[in-house]
């Protein structure tokens, strides 16, 4: 039967106490769905304590006590300690596999960072109204849901990563804080739903986004969709936003990006996409292991940094228009393979760019496949055709034509005008006639 949080706090608080004699009533039978903060009490008998002691940030203002099915209980006041992780006081039974559940009592306030990582047996979670911070639920592969408390306000960097049975989460209003892949690499989970008076956060269809809609930050890696176009609102591609999310083929980037954050791509199942002109850096580890098969960046890329491109097993096509780009001086930063050590460095692609470009030196340097792009080619398909010439009259007709790479300046008189559309158009003409 389901009961409210009053009676529970009661009941469990009586638990408890039973538990100074070395016996405690077993009475937490948690339910599938926590979103409700309820839980059904079913008695199943006696177990004992077999582990106990204290867990707070304040000497005594937090205790703990482990039964012998399983439930961990932390009762008292205030902060939990935080620990390093080989000194968390339940170590060796989250390690074999002894605490299934955990319920947290009325008046904690945070859980640690380092509180349950690796704590792979653990099924439930019940955070009580009191928590404020929570963090160290770090692949916990077992767990099934978790009850997000209104209260809440700060959910910790990758407090739930890698947390592989957890299919839905929902952030409650009061969170103002939500670190970095707080819910990246979780293999079931297809929502992240926001409560709507959230100042902070809201969601798309599941997809989490800060509350102005300008920064995408998780995308959940088990939805089922092959193809998605991030809302034009949007500037910023977070840290990790769509790592290992292996179902997307293909995203569409809106015009207005500016910004691809530390990782947005890492080993994500993309196979196209196209750069915006907004966007000045490759970031680190951007694409790092994904699927890309070729991808074009822009005069307006200044810098490719470390790892961007590493590991990058189908990548065959990677066109650097900017001559002067800054590329990070590693093997790793445009590679195929996960290699550590110079001697196994690995890029079965192409790399393409200008003659003496940065582009050039890199390939060179590292040995690397390189070819230089063709005079005309304005639009990097390593040919020139009459798309070229459309490529560059539609560039110009927008007002963009700083965008066009300087090999579209096919006439060769520094600038790029009607003209070298015209005269791709007119040796292309003239190439016909001879043949």
């Amino acid at each position: 039967m389901k009961i409210n949080k009053k009676i529970i706090n009661l009941l469990t608080a009586a638990i408890c106490m039973s538990g100074i004699a070395g016996v405690q009533s077993t009475a937490l039978a948690v339910t599938e769905d926590m979103t409700d903060k309820s839980v059904d009490l079913s008695v199943s008998g006696t177990s004992e304590i077999i582990a106990s002691g204290e867990c707070g940030a304040d000497d005594g203002n937090l205790i703990y006590k482990l039964n012998s099915d399983g439930v961990l209980t932390i009762s008292g006041n205030g902060e939990m300690y935080d620990w390093f992780t080989n000194t968390v006081p339940w170590k060796e039974y989250k390690e074999n596999g002894k605490i299934t559940k955990v319920v947290i009592h009325e008046g904690v306030t945070s859980v640690s960072s380092r509180a349950f990582v690796y704590c792979e047996d653990l099924e439930y979670a019940f955070i009580p109204s009191t928590m404020k911070d929570i963090d160290g639920f770090t692949r916990c592969s077992s767990l099934k849901s978790i009850n997000l408390p209104e209260g809440l306000e700060t959910i910790g960097v990758q407090a739930f990563c890698d947390c592989d049975s957890l299919k839905t989460v929902t952030i409650p209003s009061s969170v103002k804080k939500i670190g970095v892949g707080a819910f990246e690499w979780c293999d079931s989970l297809t929502e992240i739903k926001v409560k709507s008076n959230n100042n902070y956060f809201t969601d798309i269809n599941g997809i989490l986004f800060n509350k102005d809609k300008t920064k995408i930050i998780q995308y959940p890696k088990a939805k089922t969709q092959t193809s998605y176009i991030i809302p034009s609102s949007v500037t910023t591609v977070g840290e990790d936003a769509f790592e290992e999310c292996e179902n997307l083929k293909s995203i569409i980037l809106p015009k207005g990006l500016t910004s691809i954050e530390e990782s947005a791509f890492s080993s994500a199942g993309i196979e196209t996409i196209e750069i915006p002109e907004g966007v000045q850096i490759i970031s680190r580890s951007a694409f790092n292991s994904a699927l890309i098969e070729t991808i074009i960046l822009p005069n307006n890329i200044v810098k490719i940094d470390e790892m961007a491109f590493r590991n990058c097993k189908n990548l065959k096509k990677i066109f650097i228009q900017n001559p002067q780009c800054e590329i990070d001086d590693w093997f790793t930063t445009i590679c195929s393979n996960l290699a550590f050590g110079y001697q196994d460095k690995k890029f079965d692609g192409m790399i393409y760019g200008y003659a003496n470009s940065t582009a050039h030196a890199y390939a060179q340097k590292y040995e690397y496949p390189f070819t230089a792009f063709i005079n005309g080619d304005a639009n990097s398909d390593g040919k020139l055709s009459a798309l070229d010439a459309a490529f560059i009259a539609k560039k110009l007709a927008e007002q963009k034509g700083d965008t066009l790479p300087a090999c579209a300046d096919f006439t060769g008189d520094g600038k790029i005008t009607a003209y070298d559309a015209a005269m791709i158009a007119k040796y292309l003409a003239e190439q016909g006639l001879k043949s």
